[in-house]
C-alpha cells in the first residue's frame, strides 16, 4: 500500500533529504535545517493528514514529471539544433573541399554547438580543413 511504501522509503533520512531537496520549491528548501531532520516515528494518522499527504505527494509527482519533461525538451532541442549544424556543415565543406572532406565530416558528431558554430565561422575564412579543425578535433 501507499503507506507501507512511503514509510519504507521515508524512514531512511539520506532518501527523505534527496526526495524533499529534488522536488521542494527553493525558498521551501531554504527554511530547512537539513541536519536536523530525525526520524518521526509517532504520526496519528486522520481524514485530514492523509488527504494533506496525498495533496503533497500529488504535486511532487507532478513537478517530477514538469521536471523531467523540461528536461527532455532542452535535450531534445539540442540535439537537433546540432544535428541541423552538422547537416549545414557537412554541405558546407563538401561544396568548398569535395571528396578531401569526408574525413572531418565523420569527427562532426564528436563536437558540441560551441565548436559547430566554430568551425562554421572558420569555414567561411580558411583555406585549409587543417585550418577549420584547428584546435578542436585531434
Amino acid at each position: 500500500t501507499h503507506d507501507s511504501y512511503f514509510k519504507r522509503h521515508f524512514s531512511r533520512i539520506e532518501l527523505a533529504n534527496s526526495f524533499f531537496q529534488n522536488y521542494l520549491p527553493a525558498e521551501i528548501q531554504k527554511r530547512i535545517r537539513w541536519d536536523t531532520i530525525r526520524e518521526f516515528t509517532e504520526f496519528r494518522q486522520t481524514e485530514q493528514t492523509e488527504e494533506y499527504i496525498m495533496t503533497l505527494i500529488e504535486t511532487w509527482q507532478q513537478r517530477g514529471y514538469e521536471k523531467g519533461i523540461n528536461v527532455g525538451i532542452e535535450q531534445g532541442i539540442e540535439k537537433g539544433m546540432k544535428t541541423k549544424s552538422i547537416d549545414l556543415i557537412s554541405k558546407l565543406l563538401k561544396q568548398k573541399f569535395s571528396t578531401e572532406a569526408s574525413d572531418w565530416i565523420e569527427k562532426l558528431p564528436t563536437l558540441n554547438l560551441d565548436q559547430l558554430e566554430t568551425v562554421t565561422e572558420r569555414i567561411l575564412f580558411s583555406d585549409s580543413l587543417s585550418e577549420i579543425f584547428d584546435g578542436l578535433i585531434h
